[in-house]
């Protein structure tokens, strides 16, 4: 699971031109994290072959230095705010297809922005949630995944025949 989410991390941030060493989870206090200035959180339903359905909840939060080093393919750059929804959807669709071999589906809802004082509120709550850091030149990320999840019930189940990122699928 672990090196599901953490190589999901780095991949995205690899795509921006921005790398990222991910810390191991063994040993992270929750209260000495220091939760980053732009942050969004997704809703999505874990679905395991079985067919039962789990509600969960990521977050990306990220230093807002961060962003001026970030490659971007536009003359414009984008906003923070729609920036880090737009990370936010594409890390969960790369979690979404590394668990595919798996037969897990990933039913993922749209990311909205969350403030850094209502992470923080939450805080509390994060003692059963999944944190992971990632160190880059400008500061960490923090990943956080709530969900109720099995991974016993994880058995890999062969390739997912799915296209990959700039496919062109002929109908």
């Amino acid at each position: 699971m672990d090196s599901i989410v953490q190589g999901a991390i780095v991949e995205l941030f690899q795509s921006c031109g921005v790398a990222v060493a991910p810390r191991p989870r063994a040993g992270l206090n929750i209260n000495e994290i220091q939760i980053p200035e732009v942050s969004a959180a997704i809703n999505f339903s874990w679905v395991q072959a079985a067919g039962r359905s789990t509600p969960g909840r990521m977050t990306l939060s990220v230093p807002d230095a961060l962003f001026a080093i970030m490659k971007v393919e536009s003359s414009k750059r984008p906003q923070h705010f729609d920036w880090i929804r737009e990370l936010t959807n594409q890390l969960a669709a790369r979690i979404k297809h590394r668990f595919l071999p798996f037969d897990v589906a990933l039913q993922v809802a749209l990311p909205s922005l969350l403030s850094r004082q209502a992470l923080e509120g939450q805080r509390s709550r994060m003692r059963t949630t999944r944190i992971y850091l990632g160190r880059t030149l400008r500061g960490e990320i923090l990943v956080t995944l709530d969900a109720d999840i099995d991974e016993s019930r994880l058995i890999y189940a062969g390739p997912a025949d799915v296209a990959n990122e700039g496919d062109v699928i002929v109908f």
